[in-house]
């Protein structure tokens, strides 16, 4: 499959390993977790700027917070999130809704 998933579009390669962060994060492997965030930060840096992958970001950096939040104050990042990207039809391309995750989870 690692070879398949190199031939990939490079956004797409991207959403899938958000998608694999959050697997990460639901079974509480911490250190990979970690592990992953600064993998994906190295491997998609080059990856051009637009509203979804600043977004995508904002998530990922999202995540990193909620590890050292309680429930009031990771309550009120998502809020904030959620407010930033309320306007923008960004989800459609999204493997799984962010808002959908986090408000089920919080």
């Amino acid at each position: 499959m690692q070879e398949n998933f190199k031939t990939l579009d490079k956004t797409l390669q991207f959403k899938i390993d958000i998608f694999e962060l959050l697997i990460n994060y639901e079974i509480q492997d911490i250190e990979f977790f970690k592990c992953l965030v600064r993998l994906i930060k190295k491997d998609y840096k080059s990856l051009p700027k637009s509203p979804s992958t600043n977004r995508d970001n904002s998530f990922i950096d999202l995540l990193t917070k909620l590890l050292k939040l309680n429930k009031t104050e990771a309550q009120k990042e998502i809020k904030l999130f959620e407010n930033i990207y309320k306007h923008k039809d960004l989800s459609k391309s999204d493997i799984i809704n962010y808002n959908n995750w986090l408000n089920d989870k919080f």
